[in-house]
């Protein structure tokens, strides 16, 4: 969960061309990305979206019930997982 201004120091481009190449090598390697944006500015948010596995995978909320009910969804989600061999 983020508001989607990365302020650290990033190594090469922007922080937020960063965020996104890191999304992309996770989702290369098979996790599932949720993203859950909190009152992120509108140039966050296709960060956001970009980093989520889909437009299913985002949340965007901008007051305390839709970011409980964006946990509350990710949650059930994550409780219909079943791990196999």
């Amino acid at each position: 969960m983020t508001d989607g201004i990365f302020n650290t120091a990033y190594y090469n481009g922007t922080s937020s061309s960063q965020a996104v190449s890191l999304c992309e090598n996770m989702k290369e390697q098979g996790v599932v990305v949720y993203a859950v944006g909190f009152q992120a500015p509108v140039g966050a948010e296709a960060t956001l979206k970009s980093c989520a596995t889909s437009e299913d995978h985002y949340f965007k909320a901008t007051s305390g019930s839709e970011l409980q009910e964006a946990f509350t969804t990710i949650a059930q989600e994550l409780n219909n997982l079943r791990l196999t061999n």
